[in-house]
């Protein structure tokens, strides 16, 4: 079922936050009559004091809502709220077309977009399609090699913010996630994610072809390259009894008419991340980045800040 839908709509972030629900739909001079409360950083107003109160925390950096079971602090009570869902499993908004949940509105959305097969940004390089706009800037770094976010600390750059962040959270005094079966411990919730999937034997990355499930992306993208090498799909042709066999790759949905033309457009995806983690399975485009990845397994912390 195609339906129009917002396409600036994003899974939000992984630390809980919600876009602001600060724009009802009012006429704009009866919106603007109700706002009396005025940030004065930004000169931003609000209808309620306890929204210029949120609002006013993402300048200070304060966070004063936790979480009761975790213990993770957020900037709006809101937020804490959609946090809990991965603690109680909640998932309130369902798609309609596939009875799929998700925890969040905006993911919902997203999934919804994908039914709709609206991805009108494509890599130039190997034809992958988005979304979003941004999603595709961010993957074409992946062929160009663009690391526009740097650290403060240390001469390391990276292709994201997400990496960045990550990143940065390895110069604290002490990583943040210690596993509760072997007590290791990781700076970085995606490396400590994976390690715990190790004792739960937790496979949540389905083949959609062969029902193999992985315990990381990275073994799943290795698996579906396997199948396109020798995948082809069969579509009815314009005419009667006509048929036309297309090779697709697996990796982009991307149809080919021969199976050698399919094969040379594969080269580009390993050309792209010729460089994989052997604990993984992911890939990368550089050896460095390899390098850096790996030590989210090994825990290594082969930089000093300078201050400290």
């Amino acid at each position: 079922m195609i339906f129009m839908m917002l396409m600036s709509v994003s899974c939000p972030a992984g630390d809980g936050s919600v876009p602001d629900a600060e724009t009802p739909s009012t006429p704009q001079s009866s919106r603007q009559s109700k706002r009396h409360h005025r940030c004065s950083v930004c000169s931003r107003e609000f209808s309620r004091p306890s929204r210029l109160a949120d609002h006013m925390a993402t300048h200070s950096g304060d966070k004063p809502h936790s979480c009761s079971v975790c213990g993770k602090r957020f900037t709006k009570k809101i937020n804490v709220v959609v946090h809990q869902r991965v603690h109680t499993g909640e998932k309130p908004y369902s798609c309609p077309d596939c009875g799929a949940s998700y925890a969040q509105l905006g993911c919902l959305r997203r999934h919804r977009l994908q039914h709709a097969a609206e991805k009108p940004h494509h890599c130039s390089v190997c034809g992958r399609g988005f979304i979003q706009r941004r999603h595709l800037v961010q993957h074409e770094r992946i062929h160009t090699g663009e690391r526009p976010f740097s650290c403060s600390l240390c001469p390391k750059r990276f292709a994201s913010r997400t990496g960045l962040s990550d990143h940065q959270k390895t110069h604290g005094e002490q990583n943040l996630y210690s596993c509760s079966f072997c007590e290791k411990t990781f700076s970085t919730s995606s490396s400590f994610r994976d390690h715990v999937r190790l004792h739960t034997g937790e496979k949540p990355h389905r083949c959609s072809l062969c029902c193999k499930s992985f315990n990381r992306p990275g073994l799943l993208r290795k698996h579906l390259q396997r199948h396109a090498e020798e995948n082809t799909v069969v579509q009815a042709g314009g005419a009667a009894g006509n048929k036309e066999t297309f090779h697709r790759c697996l990796l982009c949905l991307k149809d080919f008419s021969t199976m050698e033309k399919l094969q040379q457009h594969l080269k580009l995806h390993q050309r792209a991340l010729q460089f994989t983690c052997d604990i993984c399975g992911q890939g990368f485009s550089r050896a460095s980045r390899l390098t850096e990845h790996e030590r989210s397994h090994t825990g290594e912390r082969p930089f000093q800040c300078p201050a400290g």
